[in-house]
Protein backbone atom coordinates (compact mmCIF):
# COMPACT_ATOMS: atom_id res chain seq x y z
CA UNK A 1 0.00 0.00 0.00
CA UNK A 2 2.93 2.20 0.72
CA UNK A 3 4.48 2.08 -2.53
CA UNK A 4 1.28 2.52 -4.00
CA UNK A 5 0.73 5.51 -2.79
CA UNK A 6 4.14 7.17 -3.48
CA UNK A 7 3.67 5.91 -6.63
CA UNK A 8 0.16 7.84 -7.48
CA UNK A 9 1.27 10.81 -5.65
CA UNK A 10 4.57 11.28 -7.96
CA UNK A 11 2.16 10.32 -11.10
CA UNK A 12 -0.07 13.03 -9.55
CA UNK A 13 2.80 15.78 -9.41
CA UNK A 14 3.76 14.73 -12.54
CA UNK A 15 0.40 15.55 -14.24
CA UNK A 16 -0.54 18.55 -12.16
CA UNK A 17 2.72 19.86 -13.61
CA UNK A 18 2.05 19.43 -17.05
CA UNK A 19 -1.29 20.50 -16.53
CA UNK A 20 0.11 24.12 -14.96
CA UNK A 21 2.63 24.05 -17.96
CA UNK A 22 5.18 24.21 -14.67
CA UNK A 23 7.25 21.19 -15.45
CA UNK A 24 11.18 21.99 -15.79
CA UNK A 25 11.49 19.29 -18.98
CA UNK A 26 12.71 20.30 -22.32
CA UNK A 27 9.62 19.15 -24.64
CA UNK A 28 6.08 19.05 -23.07
CA UNK A 29 4.12 18.72 -26.38
CA UNK A 30 2.50 15.29 -27.51
CA UNK A 31 5.61 14.80 -30.04
CA UNK A 32 7.97 15.30 -27.11
CA UNK A 33 6.29 12.89 -25.10
CA UNK A 34 6.14 10.13 -27.52
CA UNK A 35 9.60 10.35 -28.11
CA UNK A 36 12.54 11.80 -26.34
CA UNK A 37 15.39 13.78 -27.58
CA UNK A 38 19.01 12.77 -28.19
CA UNK A 39 19.48 15.88 -26.19
CA UNK A 40 20.56 16.07 -22.88
CA UNK A 41 17.92 17.84 -20.32
CA UNK A 42 18.69 19.94 -17.54
CA UNK A 43 17.66 18.92 -14.24
CA UNK A 44 17.39 21.34 -11.35
CA UNK A 45 16.45 21.53 -7.66
CA UNK A 46 13.27 20.29 -7.28
CA UNK A 47 12.55 19.51 -10.82
CA UNK A 48 11.33 16.06 -12.55
CA UNK A 49 11.79 15.52 -16.13
CA UNK A 50 9.72 13.29 -18.01
CA UNK A 51 10.05 11.37 -20.37
CA UNK A 52 14.08 11.59 -19.63
CA UNK A 53 15.84 11.89 -23.18
CA UNK A 54 17.95 9.54 -25.44
CA UNK A 55 21.37 10.44 -25.51
CA UNK A 56 24.78 9.63 -27.10
CA UNK A 57 26.84 6.91 -25.35
CA UNK A 58 29.40 8.87 -23.35
CA UNK A 59 32.79 8.37 -23.60
CA UNK A 60 36.37 9.44 -22.03
CA UNK A 61 38.56 8.33 -19.66
CA UNK A 62 37.27 6.20 -16.68
CA UNK A 63 38.15 7.98 -13.51
CA UNK A 64 36.64 5.36 -11.18
CA UNK A 65 34.54 2.42 -11.54
CA UNK A 66 33.20 0.10 -12.59
CA UNK A 67 31.61 -0.69 -9.32
CA UNK A 68 29.76 -3.50 -9.22
CA UNK A 69 27.18 -3.32 -5.93
CA UNK A 70 24.90 -6.41 -5.17
CA UNK A 71 22.06 -5.15 -2.73
CA UNK A 72 19.36 -8.12 -1.10
CA UNK A 73 16.22 -6.69 0.77
CA UNK A 74 13.08 -8.55 1.82
CA UNK A 75 11.39 -8.11 -1.30
CA UNK A 76 13.79 -8.43 -4.05
CA UNK A 77 17.63 -8.93 -5.70
CA UNK A 78 19.36 -6.31 -7.72
CA UNK A 79 23.03 -5.39 -8.82
CA UNK A 80 24.18 -1.48 -9.08
CA UNK A 81 27.04 -1.06 -11.60
CA UNK A 82 28.74 2.71 -11.28
CA UNK A 83 31.44 4.42 -13.14
CA UNK A 84 32.69 7.95 -13.38
CA UNK A 85 34.21 9.41 -16.81
CA UNK A 86 36.32 12.50 -17.27
CA UNK A 87 36.39 14.57 -20.65
CA UNK A 88 33.34 13.00 -21.68
CA UNK A 89 32.68 15.22 -25.30
CA UNK A 90 28.89 14.37 -24.72
CA UNK A 91 28.85 16.30 -21.55
CA UNK A 92 27.41 19.69 -22.19
CA UNK A 93 28.39 21.34 -18.48
CA UNK A 94 32.12 20.01 -19.36
CA UNK A 95 32.61 17.98 -15.38
CA UNK A 96 31.97 14.93 -14.55
CA UNK A 97 29.95 12.41 -16.50
CA UNK A 98 28.57 9.75 -13.75
CA UNK A 99 26.93 6.61 -14.94
CA UNK A 100 24.62 3.90 -13.31
CA UNK A 101 22.81 0.83 -14.17
CA UNK A 102 20.45 -1.10 -12.47
CA UNK A 103 19.62 -5.28 -12.77
CA UNK A 104 17.13 -6.97 -11.10
CA UNK A 105 18.43 -10.66 -10.65
CA UNK A 106 15.62 -11.84 -8.09
CA UNK A 107 14.94 -15.55 -8.50
CA UNK A 108 11.47 -15.09 -7.62
CA UNK A 109 9.10 -12.30 -8.63
CA UNK A 110 10.19 -8.10 -6.65
CA UNK A 111 10.45 -5.30 -9.47
CA UNK A 112 12.48 -2.04 -8.87
CA UNK A 113 10.74 1.28 -8.99
CA UNK A 114 13.58 3.46 -8.69
CA UNK A 115 17.00 4.62 -8.08
CA UNK A 116 18.36 7.79 -6.02
CA UNK A 117 22.03 8.98 -5.45
CA UNK A 118 23.21 11.39 -3.15
CA UNK A 119 24.88 14.13 -2.89
CA UNK A 120 24.58 16.38 -6.06
CA UNK A 121 24.21 19.82 -3.86
CA UNK A 122 25.71 22.67 -5.41
CA UNK A 123 26.11 21.15 -8.73
CA UNK A 124 24.52 21.83 -12.46
CA UNK A 125 23.24 18.35 -13.45
CA UNK A 126 21.53 17.22 -17.19
CA UNK A 127 20.26 13.97 -17.36
CA UNK A 128 19.48 11.25 -20.44
CA UNK A 129 19.54 7.68 -20.78
CA UNK A 130 21.50 5.82 -23.34
CA UNK A 131 20.31 2.31 -25.24
CA UNK A 132 23.80 1.86 -26.23
CA UNK A 133 25.26 -1.03 -24.52
CA UNK A 134 23.32 -3.82 -22.78
CA UNK A 135 19.89 -3.19 -21.04
CA UNK A 136 16.08 -3.10 -21.92
CA UNK A 137 14.30 -0.62 -20.59
CA UNK A 138 14.68 3.33 -19.80
CA UNK A 139 13.20 5.14 -16.74
CA UNK A 140 9.63 7.09 -17.01
CA UNK A 141 11.17 10.00 -15.40
CA UNK A 142 13.94 11.67 -13.31
CA UNK A 143 14.08 14.00 -10.57
CA UNK A 144 15.70 15.81 -8.34
CA UNK A 145 15.32 16.85 -4.74
CA UNK A 146 13.94 20.30 -3.39
CA UNK A 147 15.79 22.26 -1.39
CA UNK A 148 19.47 22.49 -2.30
CA UNK A 149 18.77 19.46 -4.97
CA UNK A 150 21.19 16.70 -3.09
CA UNK A 151 19.22 13.82 -4.38
CA UNK A 152 18.70 12.43 -8.01
CA UNK A 153 16.18 9.79 -8.63
CA UNK A 154 15.24 7.77 -11.64
CA UNK A 155 11.54 5.85 -11.68
CA UNK A 156 10.31 2.83 -13.42
CA UNK A 157 6.24 3.34 -13.85
CA UNK A 158 4.13 0.86 -14.92
CA UNK A 159 1.57 2.01 -17.97
CA UNK A 160 0.24 3.81 -19.02
CA UNK A 161 2.06 6.61 -17.26
CA UNK A 162 5.56 4.47 -18.47
CA UNK A 163 7.14 1.22 -20.25
CA UNK A 164 7.66 -0.46 -16.96
CA UNK A 165 9.32 -1.28 -13.79
CA UNK A 166 12.34 -3.25 -13.56
CA UNK A 167 11.42 -6.96 -13.59
CA UNK A 168 13.25 -10.22 -12.41
CA UNK A 169 16.26 -10.72 -15.04
CA UNK A 170 15.94 -7.29 -16.66
CA UNK A 171 18.64 -4.61 -16.71
CA UNK A 172 18.01 -0.99 -17.03
CA UNK A 173 19.60 0.97 -19.83
CA UNK A 174 22.93 3.10 -18.73
CA UNK A 175 21.04 6.28 -16.74
CA UNK A 176 23.32 9.05 -17.30
CA UNK A 177 24.30 11.93 -15.40
CA UNK A 178 25.90 14.98 -16.49
CA UNK A 179 27.67 17.41 -14.05
CA UNK A 180 30.03 20.15 -14.03
CA UNK A 181 31.80 18.83 -11.05
CA UNK A 182 35.40 18.21 -11.41
CA UNK A 183 35.87 15.37 -7.90
CA UNK A 184 33.39 12.70 -7.17
CA UNK A 185 33.93 10.52 -3.68
CA UNK A 186 32.13 7.64 -2.82
CA UNK A 187 28.66 7.69 -1.56
CA UNK A 188 25.21 5.34 -0.94
CA UNK A 189 22.86 4.77 -3.73
CA UNK A 190 19.35 3.60 -2.86
CA UNK A 191 17.69 0.84 -4.90
CA UNK A 192 13.89 0.85 -4.30
CA UNK A 193 11.17 -1.24 -4.17
CA UNK A 194 8.15 -1.93 -1.10
CA UNK A 195 11.69 -1.55 0.89
CA UNK A 196 15.07 0.01 0.17
CA UNK A 197 18.57 -1.35 -0.18
CA UNK A 198 21.72 0.82 -0.11
CA UNK A 199 24.79 0.14 -2.37
CA UNK A 200 27.73 1.99 -2.54
CA UNK A 201 28.29 3.95 -5.55
CA UNK A 202 29.76 7.45 -6.84
CA UNK A 203 28.96 10.99 -7.03
CA UNK A 204 30.32 14.95 -6.87
CA UNK A 205 31.89 16.44 -4.55
CA UNK A 206 33.98 19.70 -3.95
CA UNK A 207 36.41 18.46 -1.43
CA UNK A 208 40.08 18.37 -1.75
CA UNK A 209 41.99 15.88 -0.10
CA UNK A 210 44.07 16.99 2.34
CA UNK A 211 47.98 16.75 1.53
CA UNK A 212 48.49 14.62 4.35
CA UNK A 213 46.11 12.20 3.51
CA UNK A 214 47.84 12.74 -0.37
CA UNK A 215 51.04 11.75 1.30
CA UNK A 216 50.07 8.64 3.28
CA UNK A 217 48.48 7.16 -0.17
CA UNK A 218 51.43 7.53 -2.10
CA UNK A 219 53.88 6.40 0.56
CA UNK A 220 51.69 3.35 0.66
CA UNK A 221 51.72 3.14 -3.10
CA UNK A 222 55.73 2.98 -3.02
CA UNK A 223 55.70 0.75 -0.37
CA UNK A 224 53.45 -1.24 -1.91
CA UNK A 225 55.86 -1.66 -5.51
CA UNK A 226 58.86 -1.76 -3.31
CA UNK A 227 57.46 -5.18 -1.24
CA UNK A 228 56.28 -6.54 -4.98
CA UNK A 229 60.39 -6.12 -6.33
CA UNK A 230 61.42 -7.63 -3.37
CA UNK A 231 59.82 -10.93 -4.48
Amino acid sequence: MRTLNRRFTLITEILCRLRRGVMPVAAITLSGLLAATAVAAPLAPSGILFPVPNGPAPSGIIVAGPLVSNVAPATFTGRLTSEVLSGDPTNPLGGLTFLYQIENTSPFPGEIERLTVNSFAGFATDVVYTTSGSGVLQPTYADRSTGTGDTVGFSFVRPPIGPGTLQPGETSYWLVVYTNAQRFAPTLASVIDGSVAQAPSYAPTTVIPEPASVMLALIGGIGLVLAWRKR
